[in-house]
């Protein structure tokens, strides 16, 4: 498959500039998680991952340790079950809760400076939000939490051999048994008594390449067999985002446009009212 041709439109002083790009869509080697739709315009709906692509945003908040959880009649999930803070995960070079948000800051920009993704920044939680005790991702931001929520919240959620796992957004219309998905789409849960966050160095190595692992996986993505990247299926080393990642990204969402400087609108116009000689 030849790669995919993208255009960006850019208007600067009433003239619209085109600038095209390619993304090498062969194989579709980043993948899709299975029934996994995503936030479309503004954040504002959830659409198919298949739609030509769309820029959105996504807002991220950390719940609260005590924070209990929403039980379902027919559920596995138990409701004396609550979260722990998000510091009881003890991760190497992480020292407190700012420690924390920051990395999982950075975990939201790396995705943000690749594609058509905007970080709309941290929300404080009271601790009032139980987890699961949204309807959707879509009416978070309205109950005061993020559209991805952070949590250490152990098993029986998290198998025992599992770090952390995610819970992707469900295609809309899906029946009735989804509602326990619905409410948790956005969720990322860490296990506090995993080995791996005592491991990898200094500034919570681990805890960060897991961290945007299970992002990837709210985004839309599956797991994939790309050698660099994040959500391939090996031990969590690579130090970035690769191009499949890159790729999959933007094939959903786009690539943002930066705003322009007053001293790049200056060059546009001095090049468009240059005198011919």
């Amino acid at each position: 498959m030849n790669p995919l041709t993208k255009w960006v439109l850019i208007s600067v002083a009433g003239v619209t500039l085109a600038f095209g790009f390619s993304v090498n869509t062969a194989n579709a080697q980043w993948g899709h998680q299975n029934m996994a739709w995503v936030l479309g315009p503004d954040s504002a709906s959830i659409r198919s991952p298949h739609e030509p692509a769309q820029p959105t945003g996504f807002s991220w908040s950390i719940v609260p340790g005590n924070t209990e959880a929403l039980f379902y009649p027919g559920s596995n999930i138990i409701d004396e079950k609550i979260t722990q803070e998000i510091t009881d995960l003890n991760a190497v070079g992480l020292d407190g809760f700012e420690d924390y948000k920051r990395v999982l800051g950075t975990v939201i920009d790396a995705w943000a400076n690749v594609s058509g993704i905007e970080n709309l920044g941290y929300v404080e939680e009271t601790g009032d939000v139980l987890v699961g005790g949204v309807e959707n991702i879509l009416s978070r931001p309205d109950a005061g939490v993020g559209h991805i929520r952070f949590m250490a919240y152990d098993s029986p959620v998290i198998p025992a051999h599992v770090y952390a796992s995610a819970t992707y957004i469900p295609e809309p219309g899906v029946t009735t048994d989804m509602a326990v998905n619905r409410s948790r789409a956005g969720d990322v849960r860490f296990r506090s008594d995993a080995n791996i966050w005592a491991m990898g160095g200094d500034d919570g190595f681990y805890f960060r390449k897991i961290a945007m692992h299970e992002v990837g996986h709210v985004l839309g993505f599956a797991h994939n067999s790309v050698s660099d990247s994040v959500m391939g299926g090996g031990l969590y080393s690579e130090p970035g985002l690769g191009q499949g990642d890159i790729a999959g990204a933007v094939a959903i969402y786009g690539v943002l446009v930066p705003e322009p400087t007053t001293l790049s609108l200056l060059a546009v116009g001095m090049l468009l009212v240059r005198p011919r000689r």
